[in-house]
């Protein structure tokens, strides 16, 4: 009888901890708002399982929410409460670098996403600045050092999937899309790939 795959169910937390940078605390502590509804057990657990850390100590306070007018009816209300973590380790801790926007995260991508969404409220005749030019052409040279399988492609213009065209007069593999005219020449000729596992 062939093994079965596909069973193994592998389960994701779906807690978040914030950091919170404070100066007064030690080398080895670190400050976190936590969930509500998560106790010291859990954040051990947590903190030991996913970051690899060994956790000595933990301690707790529930953080009342702050005062605020309410602009509409003018009356004082409190936002929500909130609850702060300190955790003491068995090593120094040092909070990590700042992400880099710009390639990481999608930076160049939410910028360019923007400044299309403006140009498309001036009209469909509108022509785009040089700047919105070069911000592509740094999209698609980071796609070309990053792409080196076959990976879904989007449109730069409508965000609809491209798909793999033969342009016949330059012999030459093209990914267009079919909702509008933008297309880009294909960075690698694999368009399918299919990994067969074999069982030992």
């Amino acid at each position: 009888m062939a093994p079965k795959f596909g069973n193994l169910r592998i389960y994701f937390p779906n807690i978040i901890f914030k950091i919170i940078p404070d100066a007064r605390l030690g080398k080895n502590q670190a400050a976190f708002r936590v969930p509500l509804n998560i106790n010291k057990l859990d954040i051990r657990d947590y903190l030991t399982h996913i970051y690899n850390v060994t956790v000595t100590d933990v301690r707790t306070a529930v953080l009342p929410g702050k005062l605020f007018v309410n602009r509409y009816t003018g009356q004082k209300e409190r936002t929500s409460r909130t609850k702060k973590a300190i955790v003491t380790m068995k090593e120094e801790f040092a909070y990590p670098a700042e992400p880099d926007v710009e390639n990481d995260l999608g930076g160049k991508e939410s910028r360019f996403e923007k400044m299309r969404t403006k140009s498309r409220t001036k009209g469909w005749n509108y022509r785009p600045p040089l700047e919105m030019k070069e911000l592509r052409q740094e999209i698609m040279a980071k796609r070309t050092q990053t792409d080196q399988s076959s990976t879904i492609k989007f449109c730069l213009e409508c965000s609809n999937m491209l798909y793999p065209r033969v342009n016949s007069e330059h012999r030459r593999l093209m990914f267009a899309c079919r909702n509008c005219h933008y297309e880009e020449i294909a960075d690698n000729n694999c368009v399918f790939r299919h990994e067969v596992l074999h069982t030992p």
